[in-house]
C-alpha cells in the first residue's frame, strides 16, 4: 500500500500523463481509492505533493499568508522543519503565524479521513 504522499505522487504523475483519463482510470491504475484521487485532481492546491522550497523557508521566517498556502505535505514538511529548530522558535513561529504546535496534528486528524472530504 502507498503512504498518501506516494499515492499523490502516482496520481498527479500518471493524470499529467495521461491529461485524458477519467478519474477512475487514474484510480485503478494507481491503486488508490477514486475518491481520494478525485479529490487530489480536483484540488491541486491543497494535495500536490511537491514541495516549494522557497514558500517553506518563507513560512519557517514567519511569512503568514505564505503559511496559510501551503498545501498538506508542505504544511507536514513545515511542522516538521520548525520542530527541529527547537521549541522557542517553534513557539515564537506559531505566534507570528496564529497556530498551536500541540494541537496542530490533532486538528489535522488522520490525513486519509481529510483527504477525501470536500473543501
Amino acid at each position: 500500500m502507498l503512504s498518501d504522499r506516494d499515492a499523490a505522487f502516482a496520481v498527479f504523475d500518471l493524470a499529467a500523463e495521461h491529461p485524458e483519463w477519467s478519474y477512475m482510470k487514474i484510480s485503478k491504475e494507481t491503486g488508490v481509492p477514486y475518491s481520494t484521487a478525485r479529490s487530489f485532481l480536483l484540488c491541486p492546491e491543497r494535495y500536490d505533493p511537491y514541495f516549494d522550497e522557497v514558500a517553506l523557508e518563507r513560512a519557517l521566517k514567519g511569512d503568514k499568508e505564505v503559511f496559510e498556502n501551503l498545501t498538506i505535505y508542505e504544511m507536514r514538511e513545515f511542522m516538521t522543519r520548525s520542530l527541529a529548530l527547537g521549541p522557542e522558535r517553534t513557539a515564537e513561529l506559531g505566534h507570528l503565524l496564529g497556530f498551536d504546535e500541540r494541537k496542530f496534528y490533532r486538528k489535522r486528524g488522520n490525513f486519509r479521513r481529510n483527504a477525501t472530504r470536500p473543501t
